[in-house]
């Protein structure tokens, strides 16, 4: 295991992408709120999903 590798890494840069998808959803909750907001809670469910799968490994 490389001291550079860490299991955690892909999550954030998967992140990253979404929380510019997030920064557009916020901008155009103003033009459609029932629209956004399911993507919203969609997206939050996926992400604590995959953190319970990360977190655990990392603790290792």
């Amino acid at each position: 295991a490389s001291p550079s590798f860490h299991p955690i890494h892909p999550l954030l840069k998967e992140i990253k992408k979404k929380a510019k998808v997030i920064l557009y959803y916020v901008i155009f909750r103003s033009y459609n709120i029932q629209l956004i907001i399911p993507h919203l809670f969609s997206f939050n469910q996926i992400i604590y999903i995959k953190f319970s799968f990360y977190l655990p490994q990392s603790s290792r």
